[in-house]
């Protein structure tokens, strides 16, 4: 089977000028170009040339993402076959397009040659919208079916978001109602529902646009559609109270120079008692069978834990990752068959 050429372009977030020189160039120097979806408002350029295809029959026939994405990959693959092709994506390749991850190193395992051509994404535009700086700000990405897959998986999901509510966040992808439900959801156990939050569109005569601010609970309540993303500003550390690193945080701080006297002065001797007693506390709340007392008294319990790791951490003995490290990778090899290899 003769080798081919694979060239993949970012369409850009919508407005066809926004695409990159080398993106244009490819597009129209290209005799098969074959687009992720036709669905996007960048394309209307494109559609119309008899050597455009789109991959949303494929939309229609697929069940699932699972099964779409590779689905999307083969046909690439069988045009390859006989051809040079250029695989057209919305946004930019190289963020957050699973295709472009399978169809890369599908086609250099079957011996073709792969170029991908970065351009403008989503998330250019929504930091020009909102003021972000992606960098400085420290602002986080999240797949909204990743938000999805953990709400679903719950209980048996951690309870713990893997993103920081004190840093900015944008959630890509919230394409539909359920999925924007879903975001909700989990954006609820780790922020208040009051807390205002964007929702970014885009609008075929308006371009980009940003909703007014509206209150986290009330996302289920916007028009969604399969370019809306989410931006959801940091919130205070003193919000911050259903994260175990703000606790850890809160120990350090009263531990300070500046911090609470009480606190400077103890240590792991004259805490020792508080530990076998908060352990008491916890036996009788689960006698006593009351679900909101038992959480109350662990977090007492875990108070001392966070305590006897930052006096630790002073004397430059241990710290409180070395806690976590040690009892994970205990609870790891003790239950290989269910967390290891075996």
């Amino acid at each position: 089977m003769p080798a081919h050429h694979l060239t993949v372009v970012g369409l850009g977030p919508g407005d066809p000028s926004l695409r990159t020189i080398a993106a244009q160039n490819a597009l129209d120097k290209a005799t098969c170009v074959v687009l992720r979806t036709g669905i996007h408002p960048g394309v209307d350029d494109l559609v119309s040339r008899t050597c455009v295809t789109t991959c949303d029959d494929l939309y229609d026939e697929s069940p699932t993402y699972r099964a779409l994405y590779p689905a999307i990959v083969d046909r690439i693959l069988g045009l390859l076959e006989v051809q040079d092709v250029v695989y057209a994506v919305p946004g930019n390749p190289v963020a957050g397009e699973l295709t472009v991850i399978q169809l890369r190193s599908a086609a250099v395992a079957a011996g073709h040659t792969v170029e991908v051509i970065p351009g403008t994404g989503g998330l250019d535009v929504i930091a020009a919208t909102t003021g972000l700086d992606l960098m400085s700000d420290g602002v986080q990405t999240v797949d909204a079916l990743e938000l999805r897959a953990w709400i679903e998986a719950a209980p048996f999901n951690g309870s713990l978001l893997d993103i920081s509510p004190v840093r900015p966040v944008v959630i890509t992808q919230v394409h539909k109602h359920s999925v924007a439900t879903a975001v909700m959801q989990a954006l609820l156990t780790a922020y208040p529902a009051h807390h205002e939050i964007s929702v970014i569109g885009w609008d075929s005569t308006a371009g980009v646009t940003e909703s007014s601010l509206i209150p986290l609970d009330h996302l289920d309540q916007v028009r969604v559609d399969h370019l809306t993303s989410v931006v959801v500003p940091p919130i205070d550390w003193k919000l911050n109270t259903r994260q175990p690193h703000e606790l850890f945080r809160i120990a350090a701080r009263l531990r300070d120079v500046d911090g609470c006297p009480w606190d400077r002065e103890q240590t792991h001797e004259s805490i020792r008692a508080k530990v076998i007693e908060e352990a008491y506390e916890v036996a009788d709340a689960i006698d006593a069978g009351v679900p909101a007392d038992l959480a109350e008294e662990l977090g007492d319990l875990l108070i001392q834990a966070a305590l006897h790791a930052q006096i630790a951490n002073e004397a430059g003995s241990f710290d409180i990752a070395d806690v976590f490290d040690a009892v994970s990778s205990k609870m790891i090899r003790r239950d290989q068959n269910v967390l290891g290899d075996v």
